[in-house]
């Protein structure tokens, strides 16, 4: 029965947009029906208000607890897009320049060495040419890995104690010469508002950004009811005809140790449909959300344009950057999408670990784009 339903969404998948007639809700009530997600919400909106909010499927099967508009989400890397943002109110103020050394604000990144060659057990390392910059941190072309070795969980080290980790890991490319995802960079910029501003990072973040925005759901730690609330991770079964309940390999429990759990600019905040869609209208408005001036304009034009130079990659300050507008996304499938051309914003949240190689779950949410799209954009 398990292998019919799951079959059952995939052929309700089908994009072919002229033979669509069914909405988006339809559409998605069906996937999560035939276990191609356990459930999701999603909200479309412009810059004045909510258009279109769809929750459907479970936050927990077994517990058969349903998906609401609040249910909480751990957001993985759309947090780098809101990292971006503190940073660029740094710069606005003159605390921060984008081209300025990394090093000029986190003094145990002046000497850096790249990787020149590795053989069996022996590396050869070189000096640095040039210091990595601020903007080539934020904008993955500093040369840093994705992560340093042992650096996971993510949120297992205060954000200050990272910082001399950073430094003796050798990079992988000479600055600004590579593009390569790195939530090092991400967390040197985040380390960066600490340094500038004189305040824990996490503190700049709910004093500057998530208060004045009315994100009062948006943290690195859930309290003990928004556990309640929080959609568990599942992932696809091996063969692909139902949904297994898994914890999310990229952090440590519980979620709500404050003790023992740290911020993580690249990747560890926890938020909710209508948090991420203020947020994103923020964006939408150039700077502006409710008559209140949060963003210049142009600090919004710079998260969301391309910052990678001459090298061969189009990504902002913490956002993927196209023709339409922006975007960023996570990694159990949460995506932020900020399209400037139709004058949407579109937040897709679901937790789905097995996302990255899933094509269905992946096609979910293309088509969630495409109905959107056709629905609401502005005429």
């Amino acid at each position: 029965m398990k292998q019919i339903m799951r079959i059952a969404g995939l052929c309700a998948l089908g994009l072919t947009l002229a033979a669509q007639t069914q909405t988006w809700a339809e559409r998605l009530n069906a996937m999560t029906a035939g276990n191609v997600l356990a459930g999701a919400v999603t909200v479309v909106a412009d810059s004045e208000q909510t258009l279109e909010t769809v929750a459907s499927g479970w936050a927990d099967i077994a517990g058969e607890r349903p998906m609401k508009p609040d249910t909480v989400f751990w957001i993985a890397s759309m947090t780098k897009g809101i990292t971006g943002a503190a940073l660029m109110l740094l710069v606005e103020e003159g605390k921060v320049g984008l081209d300025d050394p990394i090093a000029k604000y986190i003094p145990q990144m002046k000497d850096l060495w790249v990787l020149e060659q590795a053989a069996g057990e022996r590396i050869t390392l070189v000096k640095a040419k040039a210091p990595v910059t601020v903007r080539q941190a934020m904008s993955h072309t500093g040369g840093f890995p994705f992560l340093a070795p042992h650096e996971q969980p993510i949120e297992a080290l205060p954000l200050r104690m990272r910082m001399g980790l950073y430094a003796q890991t050798p990079l992988i490319a000479e600055p600004g010469t590579r593009y390569h995802y790195s939530n090092i960079g991400i967390n040197l910029a985040g380390y960066v508002i600490e340094a500038a501003s004189g305040m824990p990072y996490e503190a700049f973040l709910r004093t500057r950004l998530f208060e004045p925005l009315g994100m009062t759901e948006t943290d690195f730690w859930l309290t003990p009811a928004q556990e309640a609330r929080l959609a568990q991770s599942y992932r696809a079964s091996a063969d692909k005809t139902t949904l297994e309940r898994c914890e999310i390999g990229f952090l440590s429990y519980p979620l709500t140790d404050r003790a023992n759990r740290f911020a993580d600019p690249g990747g560890g905040l926890f938020s909710t449909a209508h948090d991420v869609t203020r947020f994103c209208r923020m964006l939408l408005n150039g700077g502006i959300l409710d008559g209140k001036r949060i963003l210049s304009e142009a600090a919004v034009r710079t998260l969301g344009t391309k910052q990678t130079g001459d090298v061969a990659a189009d990504y902002g300050l913490g956002f993927e950057t196209y023709g339409w507008g922006f975007r960023h996304g996570g990694a159990q499938g949460t995506q932020m999408r900020i399209d400037t051309e139709r004058g949407l914003v579109m937040v897709y949240l679901i937790q789905h670990s097995s996302f990255v190689w899933d094509k269905e779950a992946r096609a979910a949410c293309d088509l969630f784009v495409d109905l959107s799209i056709q629905r609401h954009r502005k005429k």
